[in-house]
């Protein structure tokens, strides 16, 4: 038993020496190495990853998407301007179809979540649809934009407003260009606008040329909407003038904390009690403040 424990005691010793020996511990750090290098690649590919996807997420988030209109070489499509967080602007086309798929992928995507009430076509009147269509999509996209971060910055809604931007200008593609030249017959109304600090000004002065759809002449009001604000809050209605195809008004419409004038649509109504008159929708952007002009009205609402 003796010479068991000095033979056990041997061959303990020198295992223990070998370990210790420099070209075993040296194999033993490679070994440690290669591990360490195999786990790390992947846990660096996916914080990257997590990175870049934060970083694309905060680059591309949009601060506001305002509809402009309709087009004029296809009335199906509505202009679309969109403000990025860095106050750059795109304008995009899109459709009533697009926007109801759309609201579709993000029931799906976010089933869990309260998503806007989106403006189906039941939803809207007989009468004025184009009108309030418009409306409701701008109120429905300021909603999505400024509702929950997840689907704010979603690849969904980015994608939609960020993808295919047109070639043309706002002011190219826009429904009436602001410095025609009208010929005098055509409906028309004269304003003031000006913009100082976060005051916006509207001076409404004369309109000429407004029949109702018989011919007669209308007892003519005028609502303003300034978009994307919903149009319950943003809305402002002048006195009515009775029976008369050139009234004058002489009234200001004053909207306060309005920071800037990017993004916003002056959307300018006239009604014959609520008989449709005329329209115009202004891009404030393009306006020459505080200098007397006509504006054409257009026969739809939008």
């Amino acid at each position: 038993r003796k010479v068991y424990y000095l033979f056990f005691f041997h061959f303990s010793r020198k295992i223990k020496e070998s370990l210790e020996c420099f070209p075993v511990k040296l194999n033993n750090l490679i070994h440690t190495l290669a591990q360490m290098s195999a786990i790390n690649p992947a846990k660096s590919a996916s914080q990257t990853s997590s990175q870049e996807s934060s970083m694309k997420s905060a680059t591309r988030s949009i601060q506001r998407a305002t509809i402009l209109g309709f087009g004029k070489k296809n009335r199906h499509l509505y202009l679309i301007q969109v403000t990025h967080r860095n106050k750059e602007t795109i304008v995009i086309e899109k459709s009533f179809d697009q926007f109801f798929k759309l609201h579709s992928h993000l029931q799906k995507q976010f089933a869990s979540l309260i998503l806007p009430e989106f403006p189906h076509w039941w939803h809207l009147p007989f009468t004025n649809s184009d009108h309030k269509r418009f409306r409701d999509l701008n109120h429905y996209m300021e909603q999505i934009l400024n509702g929950a971060q997840e689907v704010a910055n979603s690849d969904c809604v980015l994608d939609f407003f960020l993808s295919e931007p047109i070639q043309q200008t706002v002011e190219e593609e826009s429904l009436c260009d602001l410095g025609e030249k009208l010929p005098d017959k055509k409906p028309q109304v004269q304003l003031v606008i000006c913009y100082e600090d976060t005051k916006l000004t509207i001076l409404v002065k004369h309109m000429k040329n407004i029949h109702l759809p018989d011919g007669s002449a209308p007892s003519a009001h005028v609502e303003f909407y300034l978009l994307p604000y919903p149009s319950e809050v943003r809305r402002r209605k002048t006195k009515s003038v009775p029976k008369c195809t050139d009234p004058t008004y002489n009234e200001i419409v004053v909207y306060e904390e309005v920071t800037e004038l990017q993004g916003h649509v002056l959307m300018l109504i006239v009604k014959s009690n609520t008989t449709f008159v005329g329209a115009i929708n202004i891009q404030l952007s393009s306006v020459l403040l505080n200098e007397e002009k006509w504006y054409p009205l257009g026969n739809s609402m939008i």
